[in-house]
């Protein structure tokens, strides 16, 4: 999914990407938020850093580092060494302008492709991996004018991936294009729907509880957020607007008050503030309530960061170069804590870039060419990790961080009885995946991230276990909102 932030002046003399981590110390089995922050070590960009997405794009079990580079037209990519730090800088050809990115297997061969929302060529490129790291030359599709963001999702519930693009339409009329997926990583023409002025982000998921994908969106320059309720053929009902702060930029989806609803999450830029529109269940949402964020915020991850089971709330700030983070607390969020980042921060996107289980942040700032790294320790699961031992090995679960369903791959080098199971950070069972006898050779697992009963797994970070051949072994994985 990763998440991220919008639309910014120029500054083609640097832009700098940062990748904060945030501490944790445990007490008990209670981990508490330490709110620490070491200095970032740079990597080099390739020009106008915009919009930064984690991901494991050669399924090697270690997060990737992409960024959109605006001054230079391309995506760069970072492999990640699994220990916080990332290898050579490649890049990778897109149209003019790139701002959103993201990373998500929209052919379904299991390997993870990049997708760049290209503001000044009305286009999304599509590069497709094959693998190993490296991606096919970009294919364009025609979106609205000025397209911002990109959300992947099923809209149409046919087993193909779609594409919800976000275009800002600046001086030229604001849209939401939605082009359906073939499922080979190629798409059908877009099909506009109408928006609040100056779109700049979408959220996607089930808001009225039908079993249809809903459709949210920030509109900047209206003060409103938009939904646009799901027909379950991949077509959307005509918008409802609600109101905001001034200035949304921004959104998510994210059920923060525990209640099963979805609820809508802006940061209102112009306001200094971030909100939260509860949702009633049925596709309509409240009247938004404000926290105080940093100068001008851009909208973070929604994520339980500090393991507590409540959502937080996070934004960067572009007036002091800052992240705010709103920690979750009984009937809201608590007040902000902020956090030096690099100037101009305009993204923020979270993932465990060290393999401790604890998720790291992100930031795309605008006023430097480097990328950087914080790492911290993290807690410790109940659970040791083991990773292979006497020929039966575990992989990471892909995708991680996950939305939705995981796929969880290990091999037997011999017929055998196997338990795979998965388990909170306390080391309470959550879900059983496998009980008996299996093959011997290469097996894939899903997990659709529900508790054993039906009910979701909350956000946060959980161990997954196999037991074969009288050894345990065991990773970490983390599940989105």
């Amino acid at each position: 999914m990763l998440t991220f932030a919008c639309r910014l002046m120029s500054d083609a003399a640097s832009r700098t990407l940062l990748v904060l981590a945030i501490t944790f110390v445990t007490f008990g089995s209670r981990p508490v938020h330490a709110a620490l922050f070491g200095s970032p070590t740079p990597y080099t960009a390739n020009g106008g850093a915009r919009y930064v997405a984690l991901g494991d794009v050669d399924r090697d079990g270690r997060l990737d580092l992409a960024v959109t580079n605006d001054g230079s037209e391309t995506i760069s990519l970072w492999p990640g060494n699994g220990d916080g730090t990332f290898g050579s800088r490649v890049d990778l050809a897109t149209a003019a302008d790139p701002y959103h990115v993201a990373v998500q297997d929209v052919n379904g061969d299991g390997h993870p492709d990049l997708l760049a929302a290209n503001y000044s060529a009305n286009s999304v490129s599509v590069l497709l991996a094959d693998g190993n790291g490296t991606f096919a030359d970009k294919v364009d599709y025609a979106t609205g004018p000025n397209p911002q963001w990109i959300a992947i999702a099923d809209l149409d519930r046919d087993g193909r991936l779609d594409l919800v693009v976000a275009n800002e339409g600046f001086g030229s009329g604001t849209t939401l294009s939605v082009l359906l997926g073939n499922g080979d990583g190629t798409f059908d023409t877009k099909v506009d729907y109408a928006t609040g002025a100056a779109v700049n982000s979408v959220a996607i998921g089930d808001m009225d509880r039908d079993g249809k994908l809903d459709v949210a969106v920030s509109n900047g320059a209206s003060h409103t957020v938009s939904v646009l309720l799901g027909n379950g053929d991949g077509t959307l009902d005509a918008k409802v607007d609600y109101a905001t702060g001034t200035g949304p930029n921004g959104i998510r989806m994210a059920d923060v008050n525990g209640d099963g609803k979805l609820d809508l999450v802006v940061a209102n830029g112009q306001a200094n503030t971030v909100g939260v529109l509860l949702g009633a269940g049925d596709g309509s949402v409240g009247t938004m309530t404000a926290y105080a964020t940093g100068v001008g915020p851009r909208l973070g991850p929604v994520e339980d960061l500090n393991h507590d089971g409540k959502l937080d709330l996070t934004t960067v700030n572009q007036g002091p170069s800052t992240i705010s983070v709103l920690l979750g607390a009984a009937g809201g969020f608590g007040p902000k804590t902020d956090y030096s980042t690099g100037t101009t921060p305009i993204s923020l996107a979270t993932g465990d870039v060290d393999g401790d289980g604890q998720l790291d942040l992100a930031t795309g700032d605008y006023s430097a060419n480097t990328v950087s790294i914080l790492l911290n320790d993290g807690i410790t699961l109940a659970v040791p990790l083991t990773r292979g031992v006497a020929g039966l090995s575990l992989a990471q679960s892909r995708p991680n961080p996950a939305v939705g369903e995981v796929a969880i791959d290990f091999v037997m080098p011999r017929a055998g009885h196997v338990n795979l199971r998965v388990f909170d950070v306390t080391g309470r069972r959550v879900a059983d995946l496998v009980h008996g006898s299996m093959d011997a050779g290469a097996h894939t697992v899903k997990w659709d991230s529900r508790r054993t009963g039906g009910k979701r797994a909350a956000p946060g970070l959980y161990a997954y276990e196999l037991q074969a051949m009288g050894k345990r072994l065991t990773r970490r994985l983390v599940v989105l909102p």
